[in-house]
């Protein structure tokens, strides 16, 4: 937080890479309403805006979360990319809902990412 409050003095509060970064501290230290108050707040966001706060939620055992931000996702002008796939995949086994799952694959499909290996 003391983070965070630095980086509002300092001016950079709507700085994307900074946000996005605020997003993943809050939400690898279980503080995920921090974190969606750094997104909420964001004026620009990116996949990594909405694949970081998707990220914190299913860390922190909200698996349902994910999956609705990847569905408020869908409506906004960003593209999913392979994490953020990834995390969705995993959410949907978490809530065993196979045909988020298989929803999310057809996705992954269509995109050109059901091949790629890390």
């Amino acid at each position: 937080m003391q983070a965070h409050g630095t980086v509002m003095k300092m001016g950079l509060g709507f700085d994307l890479m900074l946000s996005n970064d605020l997003i993943d501290m809050y939400g690898k230290c279980g503080r995920t309403g921090m974190a969606c108050a750094v997104f909420d707040r964001m004026p620009e966001r990116n996949v990594v805006s909405w694949t970081a706060l998707m990220c914190g939620y299913l860390q922190n055992g909200n698996a349902k979360g994910s999956l609705s931000l990847f569905s408020k996702m869908g409506l906004s002008e960003i593209k999913p990319n392979e994490f953020t796939f990834s995390i969705n995949l995993k959410a949907s086994g978490f809530v065993g809902i196979a045909e988020n799952g298989m929803q999310i694959h057809n996705m992954c499909t269509k995109s050109g990412f059901e091949w790629v290996t890390w």
